[in-house]
This record gives C-alpha cells, structure tokens and sequence, in this order.
C-alpha cells in the first residue's frame, strides 16, 4: 500500500503585525502613490509582469476563485469573477500575492503541481491547521493591502461624518453600517471586507 503523501511545508505563525510589514512594504514598492483605491491589477499585470488569465468555471467546477500557476508566471481567476465581480476579483487578486509572497516555498519546493487537479491534490493533504492560517495570512494580508490601516482610519472619520449628517442620527450603528457601505466604494472592495477590517483592526468608533 502507498503512503499518504505528507505536506513538505510548515506555515510560519504570522501576527497581524507581521503581515501588514509585509503588506506596506509590498505598497512602498510598487505603490508609492499611496491612493486608494489600490491598483491591484495594474500592480501585479504592469509591474510585476504576472499574468491574469480567466477560466470559464474555475468556481464552479473546482470551487477555487482564483490560484497561481507553478512558474509563477500566472494567476488564474474565474471567469465569471474576473468579468462580473470586481470587488471579489481584486480581493482573490490580493489575497493570492498574499501566497506568493508569504507562502513561497509551497510553490517553490518539489514542483509540486502542473495543473489544476494537482492543486486540488496539493490542498487536500495540507493539514487543517496549516490550511487554517495559510489563509488566515493570504486573507489578511489581501486586506492589508486592499485598506490600508492609515486610509481606513482617516476615511472612517470623514464617512462617519458624512452618514452623521446626511442621515441626522447620532446612532453608532446606523452611522457604522452605513459608513461601511461609503467605505466599500472608497476601497473599491466588499462592504464584508470593510467591516472584517475595522473589527480586526478594534477600530474605535469615530464620532
């Protein structure tokens, strides 16, 4: 009988810190602009040289929104993402650099997949704790990136202001959900992503 094979890789326990260094050092490199919203696509097409590619099924048939190709060379994304879901699209595009850069060896080591169903093959011996905070880290970083904690607080105050007064309540909840929503369009992500990065960030309430 063949032994299960056994994955070669042990993720490091990143802390929120950690991963957002890693996240301004990636927008000091390759955004120094520093606006917002944060050209994700341009960053990884133009000036990394990656390769966006758009697979007709991709969620569907796999349930993978988006992964990178064994050379590195390409990041493959859902078709249906790519062309209709443009929040969703730039955030599976960040998280995947999130892999690229803090998850390197798994691509690197053993050449470890050529095709999709290899990556499927890949995630299904990853150990569940492992799995657990190889996206904790891809999903964090893709947020660090996307909203960045400086931008986040000063837009909050402004959109907390403006809800204030366009809505004439001084109701935190009012004022936070519909603050999120503004924020969502100055980020150019989901509303879930705001509000996942003001509670992990304990954002005091603004006003």
């Amino acid at each position: 009988m063949t032994s299960p094979k056994r994955f070669p890789f042990t993720a490091a326990h990143l802390s929120r810190n950690d991963i957002r260094k890693e996240a301004y050092t990636f927008l000091d490199k390759y955004h120094p602009e520093n606006t917002i919203p944060v050209p994700i696509e341009k960053i990884i097409d133009l000036k990394l040289g990656i390769n966006i590619v758009s697979i007709p099924g991709l969620r569907e048939i796999y349930n993978i929104d988006a992964y990178f190709g064994k050379d590195l060379q390409d990041i493959y994304v859902d078709e249906y993402i790519y062309r209709h879901r443009s929040n969703r699209y730039r955030f599976s595009l960040a998280h995947e650099m999130g892999h690229y850069l803090l998850h390197y060896k798994v691509y690197q080591d053993n050449n470890l997949f050529k095709t999709i169903e290899d990556w499927k093959k890949l995630v299904e011996i990853i150990p569940d704790d492992q799995y657990r905070w190889l996206e904790f880290q891809a999903y964090e970083f893709g947020g660090q990136v996307l909203v960045p904690l400086h931008h986040l607080q000063e837009r909050y105050v402004v959109q907390a202001e403006v809800v204030k007064e366009v809505q004439a309540t001084d109701d935190p909840i009012v004022i936070k959900d519909f603050a999120i929503e503004l924020l969502a369009e100055d980020f150019s992500v989901s509303p879930e992503a705001i509000r996942r990065r003001i509670d992990n960030e304990n954002l005091p309430f603004p006003i």
